[in-house]
C-alpha cells in the first residue's frame, strides 16, 4: 500500500526533517499536513481511505450499532478517523516537548490524583480504550513525569522505541513497554508493578485464555478480559481509567475518577464489567473514533454457541 507522510515508520525515519518543521507553529503545521493528506489530492492513498471504509462497512450491517442508513455515513467518519489519526499521534509527539505547545495546546487534567497516588508508594493500574490518538496516551504521561509501564503490541515495540530515542529522549528512561502477546509480559507487568510503576492497560480484549465472564456490550454479548481488575485487586491497587483526545488544535489528557478504589471488597468480575461499561460510555462519546470495531466480532464478541475460545 503506498506510503503516507504521517504513517509511523516514515515519521521515525525523517526525524531531521520533522525536527526541522518542529520550528514552525503546532497550528500551521498540523494544517499543513491535515490539508497535504487530503485524500481527493492522492488517488494512491486514497485507495487506503477507500479500503478503510469498505472494511469496516460489513462489519456495521451486522453489528448493528448504527441504523442502517446511517452506516455509509458511519463508515466514512470511520475511514477518516483510521486515515488520519497517526497526523495526531505523531504531531503530538512532535511538539509536546516544546515549551509554547505544552502551554497553549494541552491541558492535564487530574495529574494530580496520580502523582498523590504515587507520592504515598500506590502504584495504580491505568485503563484506556483505543479511541481517538490513544497511542498518544504514551508521551502525554510522561511529559507529565509519569514513570510508567505499558502493554503494546509486540510488533510495535521496536517502532516506538526508536520513535522515543528519536524525538523523547528526555523520557526515555520513564518509558517501559511491554509487547503483547508473549507469555512472560504478565510477569514483567508484575515486576515493574512490585518496582513501583503504574501500568498501563487497554482492557478491550486479551490476547490470553479469556475468563468465562460476559456481558452487553452495544447489545451483543461479549467476554470481558478480567486482566486490569485481577492485578488491581490481587495487588489491592487503585484502576483509573484515563482519555486523550484532540478539539481543534488543544490536546487534553484527563485523569478519571478510580474504577476501584483501596481495600475495594468488590469481587474481580464485578470490577471487571465495570470497567467495560467505562469504555462502552467512552465509545459512545464519539462512536466514530474507536479503533476496535474492525476487530470487535473476532476478539470481543462471544461466539452463537456461547463457548468463549483460546485467543
Amino acid at each position: 500500500m503506498e506510503d503516507g507522510v504521517m504513517d509511523i515508520d516514515i515519521f521515525q525515519r525523517n526525524s531531521e526533517l520533522f525536527n526541522l518543521i518542529k520550528e514552525f507553529e503546532f497550528e500551521q503545521v498540523y494544517t499543513f499536513f491535515k490539508h497535504g493528506m487530503s485524500v481527493e489530492k492522492n488517488k494512491q492513498l486514497k485507495k487506503r481511505w477507500c479500503s478503510y471504509k469498505d472494511r469496516i462497512l460489513p462489519k456495521l450491517n451486522s453489528l448493528n450499532v448504527t441504523n442502517k442508513q446511517d452506516n455509509e455515513d458511519f463508515a466514512i467518519k470511520w475511514a477518516d478517523y483510521m486515515y488520519y489519526r497517526n497526523c495526531d499521534i505523531n504531531l503530538f509527539t512532535l511538539f509536546v516537548n516544546k515549551r509554547d505547545f505544552y502551554l497553549n495546546n494541552f491541558k492535564c487534567n487530574g495529574i494530580e490524583k496520580l502523582k498523590d497516588y504515587m507520592q504515598q508508594g500506590i502504584n495504580p493500574i491505568l485503563v484506556a480504550s483505543h479511541t481517538g490518538p490513544y497511542q498518544a496516551i504514551i508521551p502525554a504521561l510522561a511529559s507529565q513525569s509519569i514513570e510508567f509501564s505499558y502493554f503494546m503490541d509486540k510488533n510495535s515495540v521496536e517502532l516506538w522505541n526508536e520513535i522515543i530515542q528519536t524525538y523523547l529522549e528526555d523520557y526515555r528512561e520513564l518509558l517501559h513497554p511491554i509487547g503483547l502477546p508473549s507469555k512472560n509480559s504478565i510477569k514483567q507487568g508484575i515486576v515493574n508493578l512490585k518496582k513501583g510503576l503504574p501500568l498501563l492497560i487497554f482492557p478491550e480484549f486479551s490476547f490470553y485464555e479469556s475468563n468465562e465472564l460476559t456481558t452487553n456490550f452495544f447489545n451483543k454479548e461479549i467476554k470481558v478480559p478480567i486482566g486490569s481488575a485481577k492485578l488491581a485487586s490481587k495487588y489491592n491497587l487503585p484502576l483509573i481509567p484515563i482519555t486523550f483526545e484532540r478539539n481543534n488544535f488543544t490536546f487534553e489528557l484527563t485523569i478519571h475518577d478510580s474504577i476501584r478504589d483501596i481495600d475495594d471488597q468488590r469481587s474481580i468480575d464485578v470490577i471487571a464489567t465495570e470497567t467495560m461499561k467505562w469504555v462502552e460510555n467512552r465509545v459512545k462519546d464519539n462512536m466514530t473514533e474507536w479503533w476496535c470495531w474492525e476487530i470487535f466480532e473476532s476478539l470481543m464478541q462471544v461466539e452463537e454457541n456461547h463457548e468463549v475460545p483460546t485467543i
